[in-house]
């Protein structure tokens, strides 16, 4: 699997939050559903990983927008894999005929069609570029502020993937956070 890696997209430093550009994936992954653009269809789609003991399931099916040096990126029918460690892209969907990627000494950017799609920096092999989610997508609400923290599904997002939820109680919060 290592072996594959091209580059990553980096937030910050937990491994949850960091994209990672993988060409030996057939679908766009990921594993928070904040940077969800569009309402998820939910599904239930198992993923085959090299781990034979892996048990990953993608829970729903979505559009995924993301910024990425002043850039907007669309992804479609990307998978929501909330047990997947790292969210991973699909190399192969960034470039419609031809990648080209340059380098000048720890910098590079990938150019399409004499576009340029991303650029960044080079660490220990890895091309690193940053991200953000656009923030016409952050929404709020006036009900348990103290619950729709970056990371946490809200009562919506939970009912959609099947999940039943006590508006008083969040115990998938204390759940999720028992676990990590």
């Amino acid at each position: 699997m290592a072996q594959a890696l091209v580059m990553y997209l980096q937030q910050q430093k937990p491994l949850s939050q960091q994209l990672i550009i993988y060409c030996g994936v057939t679908h766009h992954m990921f594993n928070n559903p904040q940077p969800f653009s569009s309402s998820l269809k939910p599904t239930s789609i198992q993923v085959a990983t090299g781990d034979a003991n892996s048990n990953l399931t993608a829970l729903a099916i979505c559009t995924v927008k993301i910024i990425s040096d002043n850039k907007h990126l669309t992804f479609k029918n990307c998978l929501y894999v909330p047990r997947l460690k790292y969210n991973l892209i699909r190399l192969l969907e960034l470039f419609k005929e031809e990648l080209t990627v340059n380098q000048k000494n720890d910098n590079f950017n990938l150019m399409s069609q004499g576009k340029e799609i991303l650029r960044g920096t080079i660490i220990n092999k890895l091309m690193i570029s940053t991200y953000s989610v656009p923030t016409s997508l952050l929404t709020s609400s006036d009900k348990n502020p103290w619950h729709n923290r970056l990371g946490h599904p809200g009562p919506a997002v939970l009912k959609l993937l099947g999940i039943e939820v006590d508006k008083n109680n969040f115990l998938i919060c204390k759940t999720s956070k028992s676990h990590k």
